[in-house]
């Protein structure tokens, strides 16, 4: 059945694929998804089928995901949120930070949380960069309030291309008024 409205989107599961092929290109092996968005949305099911594809591609272990529950809300600038967020990850992430078989790399689900990824890492003894690399999503790293609280930035993120995105919409909508 066709569709009845016009949609123009981001591509999640592709920018997720060259995330885990980029990654694997660095030596990374144990790639852990930290998810803070419920797992019935749309955008992240596509993340999750781009990064079993990539991962069955490159022949790397298939680590479930982590979801993450009950994140206490950002507010960018405040150093206690912030501490309280990166606490909160890192009883997320201890398990399978200082397992037998620790991760090596983190995928967060939007870069302003590769901060708290990479604090909380520090708290569990790893150190961001080296022991464990964080990729994040929306290439918004640089402008997020957060990185004035942790000094490691995601070692890649991939940018959704908004304005393309909107002007493609437009091209798509002007097309559809002209017939």
């Amino acid at each position: 059945m066709p569709s009845v409205v016009d949609r123009v989107i981001s591509d999640h599961a592709s920018g997720t694929e060259q995330l885990v092929r980029y990654l694997a290109e660095q030596g990374r092996r144990r790639l852990l998804r930290l998810w803070t968005a419920p797992r019935e949305i749309p955008w992240l099911e596509a993340r999750n089928r781009g990064f079993e594809r990539a991962i069955t591609q490159t022949g790397l272990p298939s680590i479930a995901p982590v979801y993450v529950k009950g994140m206490p809300a950002r507010q960018q600038h405040d150093r206690d949120i912030f501490e309280l967020r990166t606490r909160f990850l890192a009883g997320f992430l201890a398990e399978h930070l200082t397992g037998a078989a620790p991760i090596d790399a983190i995928f967060v689900t939007t870069d302003c949380e590769a901060f708290n990824a990479a604090a909380a890492c520090r708290l569990l003894g790893k150190e961001p960069g080296r022991d464990v690399a964080i990729v994040g999503y929306d290439n918004a790293w640089a402008s997020a309030g957060e990185r004035k609280f942790e000094s490691s930035v995601p070692i890649a993120s991939t940018d959704k291309q908004n304005p393309k995105i909107g002007s493609e919409l437009i091209r798509v909508l002007n097309d559809r008024v002209a017939g």
